[in-house]
């Protein structure tokens, strides 16, 4: 039987970033789960989760916006639209719940907006 540890301020000043990075229907929700249950259960560590886009009312509405297929737009939008979706949740929640010692776990982060809206999607990445 594993043993339980907990963390202090001493160890654990801050909280850290995991993101869970892959393509469509690979389980990164899943995992994001598994990661945050574990954190809680063996190391009782409080965590704050959210799926690019979406995380709070604004990120979730653009997530609204980008997964409705009927609206035409360009790659550039995307990129633009994921950029402003993660602004609202890392700069309006994500920055705080770190400082209060939670580890924000998330399914996709930046990497992904280069991947499919960068190198997929032909927009300029510089």
């Amino acid at each position: 039987m594993q043993e339980s540890a907990s963390y202090s301020d001493e160890i654990l000043p801050e909280g850290k970033y995991l993101v869970v990075e892959g393509p469509d229907g690979t389980g990164k929700t899943t995992q994001v789960e598994m990661i945050k249950t574990w954190l809680k259960e063996v190391y009782n560590i409080e965590t704050f989760d959210f799926q690019e886009p979406g995380g709070n009312e604004m990120a979730d509405a653009i997530r609204h916006i980008l997964k409705d297929g009927t609206i035409p737009r360009i790659d550039s939008t995307d990129a633009l639209l994921f950029t402003a979706a993660r602004n609202e949740v890392w700069n309006g929640r994500a920055l705080q719940e770190l400082k209060l010692g939670k580890w924000v776990v998330t399914g996709r982060s930046y990497l992904s907006t280069l991947a499919y809206q960068g190198y997929g999607g032909g927009f300029n990445i510089d």
